[in-house]
């Protein structure tokens, strides 16, 4: 059963959850190897994609996810999906200007269309790499500008608090999106124009 009340009674008592044993492992993890992942997610991990529905849709309402079944690759997100995006980008608005909007003011954004990409195997590597952040200590990050509500309540899989998980704007040309949503974001390339 993994003993769940005994669970909810320590960590309602203040047991530290993020303690990690010799081995480094925290009780998450360590509730997750033996087969209890119920306690695995009461204890702070994040749900695994095996634990979604089969067939769901991927960002039905956002993002953050890759369910099997999902179609791989870029396509057009839903209109919900489109209005989120909007409500972020109004609430995080900045008129300011750079060398890349030519020194110019530029009016607020209309989004007309949305893309999501999915790619189990880019999702796969980016879980993977979160698992290890999450093995170091993150000060956790305060006042975030594209942690709303709107946007919040819509992600199929809450955002890992933990390791300072958050979804930020990247501007850049659409072949270079492209690129990124087949093989991933390269840091080498960061600021290069490329």
């Amino acid at each position: 059963s993994g003993h769940k009340a005994v669970v909810e009674v320590l960590l309602k008592a203040g047991a530290a959850s993020q303690v990690k044993d010799a081995a480094g492992k925290t009780p998450a993890q360590l509730a997750d190897a033996a087969g209890h992942r119920a306690l695995a997610v009461k204890l702070g991990a994040s749900i695994k994609e095996e634990d979604m529905i089969k067939g769901a849709n991927m960002v039905a309402l956002g993002g953050g996810a890759f369910a099997d079944g999902d179609l791989e690759g870029l396509r057009a997100a839903n209109d919900v999906t489109r209005t989120l995006v909007q409500q972020l980008m109004d609430s995080t608005w900045k008129g300011t200007a750079t060398r890349d909007r030519g020194y110019g003011q530029v009016a607020q954004f209309e989004v007309v269309q949305v893309l999501q990409n999915s790619s189990k195997k880019l999702w796969s590597e980016y879980r993977s790499r979160r698992e290890d952040v999450a093995l170091h200590f993150a000060e956790k990050l305060q006042d975030v500008k594209t942690v709303i509500d709107s946007w919040e309540g819509s992600l199929s899989e809450p955002r890992r608090l933990d390791v300072n998980e958050f979804f930020l704007f990247h501007g850049t040309q659409p072949s270079a999106a492209r690129a990124i949503c087949e093989s991933g974001f390269r840091i080498d390339l960061s600021g290069s124009n490329k």
